[in-house]
Parts: structure tokens; C-alpha cells; sequence
């Protein structure tokens, strides 16, 4: 991968609020060598992204509309935080929820999960 120079740019977002629907997400986050996300995967050296999101009753059919193809995943590696305050997607209806993320987009070839912790089968 090619090496960063010194100088890093860093772009930060505060209290950012997306709405869709009943659907609400607030966003902080502080992303350095932010044209990164833009890069191809595995060319461009990934952007750093350290990131705290909160939901408030998200409905995924709302935020995250069915569309054809794959998605787009972004150059990036980092860190953050998610809580949501209720989760509803079909018959699932949930409360309180948090998970903390570190590490890249890449996905586990076995279980699909961004942070695997499954071992192998007897």
C-alpha cells in the first residue's frame, strides 16, 4: 500500500441528525484522510473513522430502503459506538441496544459478522 504523507487532513461532524420517517439517527464522528473513503480497497491507504451513532427508534425499512446490488462498502477502518433506543425491522421489536465496533469493513468468510469470534467445529 502506498505510505501517507505527514501532513493529515481530518474532517468531524457533531449532532449531525438524519430523519426518515418516525426514524431518527444522530451522528458524531472524526474521520482523518477523509477522501480516502472514496479510494479503491487495497490502492488507497483507508480513512480513519472514530464514530459515535445513536438511534431513536430506527425502522429499517425506513432507513435502509431495499435497493438492487451490493452495497457500497467505504475505504475505511476505525472505530465507534452505536446505541439505540428501540429497533424495529419486521417482527422484531427490541429496546435498548449497544454494540462497539473496532477494526476494518471486512466481513468474517465464515459467519458474514464484522467481529467474529466463532471457532472452528470439532
Amino acid at each position: 500500500m502506498p505510505t501517507s504523507n505527514s501532513a493529515t487532513t481530518k474532517a468531524t461532524v457533531r449532532n449531525f441528525t438524519m430523519k426518515a420517517g418516525q426514524s431518527a439517527v444522530t451522528l458524531d464522528a472524526t474521520i482523518t484522510r477523509p477522501l480516502a473513503l472514496m479510494g479503491k480497497i487495497g490502492k488507497v491507504d483507508p480513512a480513519g473513522v472514530d464514530f459515535t451513532a445513536a438511534l431513536a427508534l430506527p425502522d429499517l425499512a425506513e432507513l435502509l430502503p431495499v435497493t438492487p446490488g451490493s452495497p457500497v462498502l467505504p475505504n475505511a477502518r476505525g472505530k465507534g459506538t452505536v446505541a439505540i433506543e428501540r429497533l424495529k425491522n419486521q417482527k422484531l421489536d427490541v429496546s435498548h441496544l449497544s454494540a462497539t465496533r473496532s477494526g476494518s469493513h471486512r466481513a468474517c468468510s465464515r459467519c458474514r459478522a464484522t467481529r467474529c469470534t466463532a471457532t472452528a467445529a470439532p
